[in-house]
């Protein structure tokens, strides 16, 4: 058999195929086949050549629109055979690039909606955590309204001039009324009731004829909201110079049955 080009149901021309193959190219009688030997297109069925391919067997028919042919080389058989150019089907590219176009339309809408749920989760997460805090922060402030972070320890005199800074080494010799500076956060703002112990060297509490039972002292004091406070309480001793001995002394500032803070510190 001769060689045919055909035009594929997709309506791209294919070929050259041996005749005796085109069966295997899935045409139908109306599929329109050229050779060398024809003037132009021509259904299948129509070639006498082919009609036997279509012997045993009953095909559907399929209209196939028919325009003028030409490969992207710029190949046609005609060129060839000096005969009638073959037909060209329509050029597919413009349908592939709405395609690409709506796949991306789709991609970037998804991401879209993606990022956005994504927002929403997060907004939902963070309202959580900061309703989890408020609660939390809560049930804590009434059994530790603050939290103290550090105590520094200064000697004043009975007017409450500074003698030696807070922080500073105090030697023996200057000892008169030692005041605490703590450092906190405050979970609540108000006024709060703190009690103090100061322990001598030897361990036992420092207490006054005022004492409250098991402590030195009670202190009322006003405490601020937030991070990075810091307050001075009512200082313990006597304005007579040198009545706190050498050694490591320590203090404990309670809250109700909660020491919140405890620091060792040393008379020279």
């Amino acid at each position: 058999m001769d060689t045919y080009f055909i035009i594929s149901t997709e309506g791209e021309q294919v070929g050259p195929i041996p005749g005796e193959q085109l069966i295997n190219h899935g045409i139908t009688p109306k599929t329109l086949v050229w050779g060398q030997k024809m003037s132009g297109w021509t259904p299948a069925e129509n070639v006498p050549e082919l009609a036997a391919l279509f012997a045993d067997s009953a095909q559907q028919n399929h209209d196939i629109e028919v325009v003028a042919v030409t490969t992207e080389n710029g190949y046609s058989p005609e060129a060839e055979t000096g005969t009638e150019q073959p037909l060209e089907t329509k050029h597919s590219t413009g349908r592939y690039w709405v395609l690409i176009v709506l796949l991306t339309i789709g991609v970037i809408a998804l991401g879209i909606l993606y990022f956005m749920s994504r927002m929403s989760t997060l907004e939902q997460e963070r309202d959580k955590a900061v309703s989890d805090f408020t609660e939390f922060k809560s049930s804590v402030s009434s059994v530790y309204p603050i939290i103290i972070t550090d105590i520094l320890i200064g000697n004043v005199n009975t007017n409450d001039e500074v003698d030696i800074d807070f922080g500073n080494s105090i030697p023996s010799y200057r000892t008169m009324y030692l005041e605490p500076r703590i450092k906190y956060t405050g979970l609540t703002a108000g006024t709060i009731n703190l009690k103090v112990k100061w322990y001598c060297p030897d361990g036992t509490i420092r207490r006054g004829t005022s004492s409250p039972a098991g402590f030195s002292q009670s202190v009322s004091t006003y405490i601020n909201e937030g991070a990075d406070n810091s307050v001075t309480l009512q200082g313990w001793g006597n304005e007579s110079k040198g009545n706190w001995g050498s050694g490591t002394h320590r203090i404990e500032i309670w809250y109700d049955n909660v020491c919140l803070k405890s620091k060792e510190f040393q008379i020279y």
